[in-house]
C-alpha cells in the first residue's frame, strides 16, 4: 500500500475535530503510523510500543531527565494516535479496542 492509499484507508470520520484537538501530534501521527505499518507493526504492537514509551517517559521524569522525558512523552502520544490509524488502514480491530480507543 502506498502512502496516499494508506492515508485514504485510515481516515477517521471525525478527522477534522481530532486534528484540531491534537494539533501537534496529528501532524506526525500519520507518518509515524505509515513507518510502523511498513515495518510490519500491527495495531496491538503499536499499542505495546505506546505503553513502553509512556513508562520510559515516566522513568525519565522520575530521574529528572526532563527534556528526554518530554520527548518520549510526545512520541508516546504520537504512537497512541498511530495505533488507531494502523487498525483502520488494515481493517483489523480488536474486540477490546472500542473500549479503550475510539476508532
Amino acid at each position: 500500500m502506498t502512502y496516499l492509499e494508506f492515508i485514504e484507508s485510515s481516515r477517521r470520520k471525525d478527522s477534522h475535530l481530532n486534528n484540531k484537538l491534537h494539533f501537534f501530534s496529528s501532524r506526525f501521527s500519520i507518518v509515524t503510523a505509515f513507518i510502523l505499518y511498513r515495518l510490519g507493526f500491527s495495531a496491538n504492537l503499536a499499542t505495546l510500543l505506546f505503553g513502553i514509551l509512556g513508562i520510559l517517559s515516566s522513568v525519565c521524569f522520575y530521574f529528572e531527565y526532563y527534556i528526554l522525558g518530554y520527548i518520549l512523552f510526545r512520541f508516546h502520544i504520537i504512537v497512541d494516535m498511530a495505533d488507531g490509524t494502523i487498525a483502520r488502514a488494515r481493517k483489523q480491530f480488536s474486540k477490546y479496542a472500542d473500549g479503550y480507543d475510539k476508532t
